[in-house]
């Protein structure tokens, strides 16, 4: 799909709002302290830990005609993370990234990712993490047609590519900011109004975190 100016738009914001919250959370690790025990304590806090989150997007739109009712763009999610290592993160996310309601016919596209993100090591705080990550897995869109009392389903393969800063305020809570980029081909035919779910995310999650940890 050629991109519209929206979408330039919303990738523009997406790389202004991640610029200013790396900047802020490597000014954050700067100042914080590099006991040895400290850094002993940032490699226990996720190594060996869950997280079940909660995410919710800041790019999605909505829009509401007669008879008509849609959301674009990733409109949240839920996810569950697992660090292996106190650098390094597997998570499996399930998101919505459109919906559309008309009369008796409504479509949605949803998508399930499988992926890791790197938590780079920038000092021994362990409150202030950004990190990278890159996810794949199916994309799938739906359609059910009540009038024929019909429904359909077609999905793809895409990746998402991203990063983002995760706060850990307390032991058991996690707060997050996410900005990624999905890329996905386009469906073999339209999914509502819809031909593609590639496209900017910018979500904010919150997550509760469990596990002794090592």
């Amino acid at each position: 799909m050629t991109p519209t100016r929206s979408t330039i738009l919303r990738a523009a914001l997406l790389g202004t709002v991640l610029a200013l919250t790396f900047a802020g959370a490597a000014r954050a690790q700067s100042r914080a302290p590099s006991e040895p025990e400290a850094s002993a304590r940032s490699a226990a806090t996720l190594r060996g830990r869950h997280s079940l989150s909660l995410g919710v997007g800041l790019l999605a739109s909505a829009d509401v005609a007669p008879g008509v009712a849609s959301v674009h763009g990733v409109a949240g999610g839920i996810s569950y993370l697992y660090w292996p290592g106190a650098a390094v993160a597997l998570e499996v996310s399930a998101n919505a990234h459109a919906a559309e309601a008309r009369s008796a016919v409504s479509a949605s596209v949803t998508s399930l990712l499988f992926g890791v993100s790197w938590y780079p090591e920038l000092s021994s705080a362990a409150v202030v993490r950004p990190y990278v990550g890159v996810a794949a897995g199916p994309y799938v869109g739906s359609e059910a047609d009540g009038f024929r009392a019909s429904a359909s389903a077609r999905s793809v393969l895409g990746a998402r590519l991203g990063g983002g800063v995760d706060l850990f305020p307390t032991h058991a809570l996690r707060l997050g900011v996410r900005g990624a980029y999905h890329l996905v081909p386009d469906f073999d035919a339209p999914v509502g109004s819809l031909e593609s779910a590639s496209g900017p995310q910018l979500s904010l999650e919150v997550g509760w975190v469990f596990g002794r940890g090592g």
